[in-house]
């Protein structure tokens, strides 16, 4: 007869790395303070006692939790729903808060995130059609990339007319001192052009190979 045992699952803990040396000394010169007055007391039992050092534990971490967190807002993001989810989150925090406030509030909140987001891609989609209409070729797709996809801006590495990697702050601002000539002295020769658009190509097009 043979047996076949149950796989035993190992279950995870999220790990949020240990506080800074800053953060317990803060946590506990404000433990030290809310507990001072407990200490001479000896009227109160051992139970109430225990229940006050308890909740004292508890504030005191959502203390130094608030103080050091810093939650992200939406450029989108109206006031009036800034201050709902916050509502939300203070209601979260409550030990004594009910569910169905709870949920009443959450919905809220849904709601007012939905309506400000659809106002903000209205926004959006009209500043396209002004562009289209207008022909501004570079800002409608600006736009378009807004919304499509995450903002990242661009990042590379600076070399002189060598090819040699420029890794001093000088030396980079030496070479950007020379573009930025380069390119004032190309704007008042070439000022007198009609077309502008092939200047512009050409201009960039001699900087980079001279400077980048």
């Amino acid at each position: 007869m043979k047996v076949k045992l149950k796989k035993c699952v190992r279950s995870l803990v999220k790990n949020h790395g240990r506080p800074s040396p800053e953060t317990l000394n803060t946590y506990e010169e404000v433990f030290n303070n809310k507990v001072t007055h407990l200490k001479s007391d000896n009227s109160i039992d051992i139970d109430m006692k225990w229940t006050t050092i308890k909740d004292i534990i508890l504030d005191t971490r959502k203390d130094i939790q608030q103080q050091n967190y810093c939650s992200s807002r939406k450029a989108w993001i109206s006031e009036e729903t800034w201050k709902a989810i916050n509502e939300r989150k203070d209601l979260l925090t409550r030990r004594d808060s009910e569910k169905a406030q709870y949920n009443t509030i959450s919905a809220r909140v849904q709601c007012l995130c939905r309506r400000d987001y659809n106002q903000y891609l209205n926004s959006i989609c009209e500043d396209i059609e002004d562009h289209a209409r207008t022909l501004h070729t570079k800002d409608l797709f600006l736009r378009v990339k807004s919304i499509t996809r995450e903002f990242r801006p661009k990042t590379w590495a600076i070399q002189d007319s060598k090819g040699t990697l420029l890794t001093e702050i000088d030396q980079k601002r030496i070479n950007l001192r020379k573009a930025d000539k380069f390119r004032k002295r190309s704007t008042e020769f070439y000022a007198s052009s009609r077309d502008n658009v092939v200047f512009e190509v050409l201009a960039l097009r001699t900087l980079l190979k001279v400077f980048l």
